[in-house]
């Protein structure tokens, strides 16, 4: 969802530029609370009868007039209402989040991005168009696949729409490809739209790109000074086509200048580019996200000094030949007293990992391809309250003693997806602790149970 702003007051007129964060910058309480009174206003709205007084005496005519248009109840609603029902209008793409396992948070199969969607509603009618263009969070979000000539236009009006606040930009190729675009048409409007961004470079709070680029178009990002991109706060850049690992690079020792930056999500294809970590804020940065992860060694060094971390998001993919009980060596134990959300997946040995790690504010736990009693041990040692666990196919069947551990008295959501291809695997529920509400393999589910509990 997108969220929605508390303005406050009535009447029809147009909300005034708000100051309030996008959807990305803002926490998670802010966010289910205003989703709450949105669904509130909703129900209150959509239970409310029309005037029966309203209504033609005859309502079967022998020939329909045309001339009389069905009431829209929808166009009597006050304007802060329907800013909060037109910030609903779209779909997150849970890859982009932290957590955002490519295999383990995967929902909707079809995305309505929001910045198109906010696009098409404010060309409705006159009201939808004046309503919109005066509620500048609307535009704070732009979302899409690979850019085609109709987005540098959505582009274009986000950054003026918004009017100033921090933007977001969440590029993924993987959503679409234009099969109509020659690959040169293609590589111009890409160039013409990093052109924009870059040329709105102090504007943007969050920049995540993931594209395959052979032409090494995003050294365009690279055209502004250090200092560019100040307001940014958190980043994800990927470009998986071969030899194009330094810009990538390059890229993130610039946007470390940002002294606002406290999130980073690498994507390990083929040279790592959290190597560079070590010229990262680390002691400013809360959320980290590794995927593809082929080093773990040398990420596990730089923990240490991420003490403000409170999301952790790591999935490996060993080169061949590496064993993935020999990955790594972990020598003293890892401290993080902040840290609230810890996804591991992949096919590496999370054993010693959790053996050292420490973390007492640990809220949710989530983990694909792994099952061991190194978990209860590590809960029990740190004296955590876990509220939800994620067991995403497993090796094995989930065992009877791991949910009737006393580390799970706390817990509150279960997602258990014991794989596609499990056959006949073992019926958990009786094992299920009492004091949980949510219980599925739907993501989701999980997800909206989770945020629900957060902000109750």
């Amino acid at each position: 969802m997108k969220g929605a702003s508390a303005a406050g007051g009535a009447g029809r007129s147009v909300l005034p530029p708000s100051p309030v964060l996008p959807l990305t910058q803002c926490p998670p309480e802010t966010l289910g609370a205003l989703q709450a009174d949105a669904g509130k206003d909703l129900q209150r709205v959509v239970g409310q009868k029309p005037d029966p007084t309203s209504r033609l005496e005859d309502t079967t005519p022998s020939t329909p007039d045309r001339t009389k248009q069905p009431p829209c109840y929808i166009d009597r609603l006050p304007t802060e209402l329907l800013c909060r029902i037109f910030m609903l209008c779209g779909d997150p793409y849970p890859r982009f989040g932290f957590p955002g396992d490519v295999h383990m948070h995967v929902g909707h199969s079809i995305i309505d991005f929001y910045a198109c969607t906010t696009v098409l509603i404010s060309r409705v009618c006159s009201r939808w168009s004046t309503v919109t263009r005066g509620y500048p969070l609307l535009w704070t979000m732009v979302d899409l696949a690979s850019p085609r000539a109709f987005d540098l236009v959505v582009l274009r009006l986000c950054l003026m729409y918004s009017v100033g606040l921090p933007m977001t930009l969440r590029l993924h190729s993987g959503l679409g490809y234009c099969a109509s675009l020659s690959e040169a048409r293609h590589r111009e409007i890409l160039r013409r739209f990093l052109h924009i961004v870059v040329n709105a470079s102090e504007r943007w709070a969050e920049l995540s790109i993931h594209i395959d680029d052979q032409y090494d178009t995003l050294r365009t990002l690279l055209a502004r000074p250090q200092n560019a991109y100040s307001s940014l706060r958190r980043v994800s850049v990927d470009n998986r086509a071969p030899g194009r690992a330094s810009t990538v690079r390059e890229l993130y020792q610039k946007f470390y200048a940002s002294e606002s930056l406290d999130g980073v999500a690498f994507w390990d294809s083929l040279a790592p580019p959290y190597l560079t970590l070590h010229d990262a804020p680390l002691q400013r940065l809360t959320r980290i996200s590794v995927r593809y992860m082929r080093d773990p060694q040398s990420l596990f060094s730089h923990l240490y000094s991420c003490q403000g971390l409170e999301v952790l998001d790591l999935s490996a993919q060993l080169p061949s030949g590496v064993k993935r009980n020999e990955a790594y060596v972990l020598r003293r134990p890892l401290e993080l007293p902040q840290l609230k959300i810890l996804s591991l997946a992949g096919r590496l040995d999370w054993t010693q990992f959790l053996a050292h790690l420490m973390a007492p504010r640990l809220d949710r736990l989530d983990m694909r391809w792994y099952i061991d009693k190194v978990i209860i041990d590590m809960l029990d040692r740190s004296a955590a309250h876990l509220r939800m666990l994620t067991v995403f196919e497993p090796p094995m069947d989930l065992p009877e003693f791991f949910l009737r551990s006393p580390a799970m008295q706390y817990l509150q959501i279960l997602r258990y997806d014991p794989g596609i291809g499990s056959e006949g695997p073992v019926d958990i529920t009786p094992f299920v602790p009492s004091g949980v509400r949510c219980f599925t393999e739907d993501y989701d589910d999980a997800e909206n149970a989770y945020h629900e509990f957060s902000t109750s």
